[in-house]
């Protein structure tokens, strides 16, 4: 909770300080993106996507260089098998949720081409099964014993990161992006549209 409320207090100073620099500010004014991770961030080796990493975000544009958005990730991956010293042989499955807080800060390069970049505050939340991977029964680790995945590591952390990324707008309210940076994808694409 303490970290909901310092990451609450820091970005209303920095919409205040933004508002006081910028007079000329246009708040008020929406922006909704949607997009598909195509590098998502937990796939290694042979592991199986069922559900591809999707994002939405929804910001308000603060002044004529920045935006404050909010976002919401979901993604659902199962490991590759793996063999351990123990004669198992197991899959992971993690189904993770992410949202939080999003600061944009633009530059266009034309009147067609926003380069953009920030910082991500928020909170991320999986749900992780290990499973035998002949049956898909779940696994029972012993929590004080020795073994390859910590039964009790936290399903909520918070979550902090960077990113960059660019929108090519075919008008003045519709464009596509492309993003990179750590969140529920390494790479995301997706639409943008301006209200």
């Amino acid at each position: 909770m303490k970290h909901l409320t310092l990451l609450l207090l820091c970005s209303i100073l920095a919409i205040s300080s933004l508002r006081a620099q910028d007079r000329t500010t246009q708040f008020g004014k929406f922006a909704f993106s949607a997009g598909i991770g195509t590098v998502p961030t937990y796939v290694a080796g042979d592991a199986k996507t069922h559900v591809p990493a999707l994002s939405l975000r929804a910001g308000v544009l603060v002044s004529k260089r920045f935006t404050l958005s909010t976002f919401l990730g979901y993604t659902d991956i199962t490991s590759a098998p793996r063999e351990f010293s123990d004669g198992y042989s197991t899959v992971v499955n993690n189904k993770t949720f992410m949202f939080g807080l999003r600061t944009e800060m633009h530059r266009e390069i034309t009147e067609k081409v926003d380069f953009y970049g920030g910082l991500t505050f928020g909170f991320a939340n999986s749900n992780r099964t290990e499973k035998d991977a002949a049956t898909g029964a779940p696994m029972q680790r012993d929590a004080d014993g020795p073994t390859p995945y910590n039964p009790n590591a936290p399903t909520s952390t918070f979550l902090y990161s960077g990113y960059v990324g660019t929108t090519y707008y075919f008008d003045n309210k519709f464009g596509a992006f492309a993003e990179a940076g750590y969140g529920i994808s390494l790479l995301t694409i997706g639409v943008t549209m301006k209200m």
